[in-house]
């Protein structure tokens, strides 16, 4: 199948002006693509939560973009025409600089990107113990403790080297019939890991609806008992009240497979969740904030038992003193 991508340039000021447009009109399947500047000054305003961002990667320009899609390539010519007359309206009832307003239209290939992407997603083994293996692929005759996995709409398919080396340090921290807390918990791959190592209970939790959806999802995929696991929507950094509930319980190991920008915060937090001589296992460090990281985990009462690293990233297995 085929559809037309109709895009009109615009700048920050404009995009709700001729969305809106062309929303009236009915077209309400839009999209909105700022500025590169824009979105560098998204990135610098939000540092804390990004360690590390191309901005190239996002195929900017300096133009703003609104995005419209129409399923009938037959109506090309007449939904351009139909959107250009909108935009001349736009331009004779207002005196602001919205933009070139320039107008073009394309057909594309409707290709499924979220089912395509899936044919490269094999059954991998992970560490020593796992064979991690997507929900759509049979896994193949193994020794290895397989975790079944679907994504959906959350970080974590085990191919990346920062969840990799958190499934390898929780093999090294997991000693069975421990309670663990999965601070970040994306599609809840490290929740899993923990139970299918021997956890007595894992805590999930996170900051994104989709990623508490997914959790929960692949807990019940890999026939993990659901009362041993509790998933929770939430964030222990910004809400007194929602840590204070979390804190009334204390955890054998706690996991974060997060950025440096929210483990440096984050190391407080877990100290006052973890037991003594517990451990704090945590990813997502690139090299160069991982000294910083380190200072964090040490100043709140941990001690470094192992540092691993694989290309630009870094993970910690940390120990709480007593």
């Amino acid at each position: 199948m085929t559809f037309i991508e109709i895009t009109v340039y615009t700048n920050a000021l404009g995009t709700e002006i001729v969305s809106g447009a062309l929303f009236a009109l009915g077209y309400t399947s839009q999209s909105i693509v700022d500025t590169r500047e824009d979105v560098e000054k998204f990135l610098q305003d939000t540092a804390k939560n990004w360690d590390y961002a191309d901005v190239d990667e996002f195929n900017l320009t300096d133009e703003a973009k609104v995005i419209v899609y129409i399923n009938d390539t037959e109506k090309k010519d007449e939904a351009i025409l139909d959107i250009e007359r909108a935009i001349k309206n736009i331009r004779a009832c207002s005196d602001l600089d919205i933009g070139s307003l320039r107008v073009t239209g394309v057909v594309r290939d409707d290709v499924d990107w979220v089912d395509n992407w899936k044919k490269y997603y094999k059954p991998s083994a992970i560490g020593n113990r796992f064979l991690i293996c997507p929900n759509w692929e049979k896994p193949p005759e193994t020794d290895r403790i397989k975790l079944t996995i679907d994504p959906g709409l959350a970080f974590g398919t085990g191919l990346h080297p920062t969840t990799r080396m958190c499934i390898e340090l929780l093999e090294v921290a997991v000693k069975g019939n421990d309670d663990v807390i999965d601070l970040g918990s994306g599609s809840g791959i490290l929740t899993v890991a923990s139970k299918l190592l021997g956890a007595k209970s894992v805590y999930a939790i996170d900051i994104d609806e989709n990623a508490v959806k997914a959790t929960k999802n692949n807990v019940s995929l890999n026939e993990i008992d659901g009362d041993t696991v509790t998933v929770r929507y939430g964030d222990v950094l910004n809400d007194s009240a929602f840590f204070n509930e979390i804190a009334e319980r204390s955890f054998d190991i706690a996991v974060a497979n997060i950025v440096a920008g929210v483990i440096i915060p984050l190391s407080e937090t877990a100290a006052a969740l973890i037991k003594c001589n517990g451990f704090f296992v945590t990813s997502g460090i690139i090299m160069d904030r991982l000294k910083d990281v380190e200072i964090a985990i040490s100043k709140n009462g941990f001690s470094i038992e192992a540092v691993k690293t694989d290309g630009d990233w870094a993970a910690i297995l940390a120990r709480k003193g007593g």
